[in-house]
């Protein structure tokens, strides 16, 4: 299976565009233009770097819980290595082919409702950066 070069892979949709949750965004924004107290300030936005701080890394979880599911799946008794390699290469083939119409879809489209890439679709849709090495996967298939 040919493995996609950094040169071609495409372009995941990452939280990191937007700073972060938008709506925490947005609340951080109003924050730094409201007429406040420093300290009152300094509190709130340390609150809410903190949540987003939070919600990344659940997002992260969520999808590496997506990739691992997908290789349980899809490539059953595959060693790590191989595995991560391969869903690597399946995530880009998704995210190239198949994630530009179910984007703007609310949920699972019905065509992956029982299909292996269903677990791909969650990954993306999940709003955390997409892993482009095989190394990110294979963390998130072994723990290691």
């Amino acid at each position: 299976m040919p493995r996609p070069s950094a040169a071609t892979a495409p372009d995941f949709p990452t939280m990191d565009q937007t700073a972060g949750d938008p709506g925490l965004q947005r609340i951080r924004d109003a924050l730094l233009a409201a007429d406040l107290e420093e300290d009152d300030r300094a509190r709130a936005l340390e609150m809410i770097d903190r949540e987003a701080r939070a919600s990344k890394a659940a997002a992260r979880a969520e999808r590496d819980r997506a990739l691992a599911s997908y290789a349980a799946e899809a490539l059953p008794g595959m060693k790590p290595t191989p595995a991560a390699m391969a869903t690597l290469t399946a995530l880009h083939r998704y995210v190239t082919a198949g994630w530009p119409r179910d984007r703007n879809r609310v949920g699972l489209p019905d065509r992956l409702a029982n299909h292996p890439d269903r677990h791909l679709w969650a990954a993306v849709a999940c709003g955390a950066p997409m892993p482009t090495t095989a190394r990110t996967i294979y963390t998130a298939l072994t723990g290691r």
